[in-house]
């Protein structure tokens, strides 16, 4: 068991919209990850240096968090356009269309940035969970069949869980609204 992702992918299901930026760091992480094993050489052992991988994969999500902080539109539509490319590339490889994968990542990633654009809370609940529900599958060592329950079961969970947030942050607002607005 990975602690590390399990406990990153529990503060993404119960936060990720809040802490926008912490998801952000993470889909920069596994973005840098996946494109530092993905491009760098091998090693003389013929496999890749560990230690590569793991600074590229950091040093993304630092950037990914910073940008967060500096630009928090245009990073979390980064955000989503990297989640829902990868989303993409995967589905269309679960297709058994490796060879025009990168469609799959186009089209996913206009349509992860568009969605986040338009509705920003929701769109930030739906990636942040899956990437919450991800980090949680991944982190714990178990059959597939049982790591696909996890993975649906925990991002039912995010959602549920943030949207209930949202929902009450929204009737806070609103609350506090009507009181500023009463004559005194």
């Amino acid at each position: 068991m990975n602690l590390v992702y399990v406990a990153v992918g529990v503060v993404l299901l119960l936060a990720g919209r809040r802490l926008y930026w912490l998801f952000v760091a993470a889909v920069g992480f596994v973005l840098g990850s996946l494109l530092a094993q993905r491009f760098f050489e091998e090693g003389a052992a013929g496999r890749q240096d560990a230690w590569i991988v793991f600074a590229v994969a950091i040093l993304a999500g630092i950037v990914g968090a910073i940008l967060a902080v500096l630009f928090q539109k245009l990073a979390v539509a980064l955000a989503g356009a990297a989640a829902g490319g990868f989303g993409g590339w995967v589905l269309f490889e679960s297709l058994g269309a490796e060879s025009v994968a990168w469609i799959g990542l186009l089209i996913g990633a206009v349509l992860g940035a568009i969605l986040v654009l338009i509705i920003f809370d929701w769109a930030l609940i739906v990636f942040s969970s899956l990437a919450g529900a991800r980090f949680v599958a991944d982190g714990v060592t178990m059959e597939q069949g049982a790591e696909a329950l996890l993975f649906f079961v925990a991002f039912a969970l995010g959602l549920v869980v943030q949207g209930m947030q949202l929902t009450r942050a929204r009737k806070r607002k609103e609350i506090a609204e009507k009181v500023d607005e009463t004559p005194r």
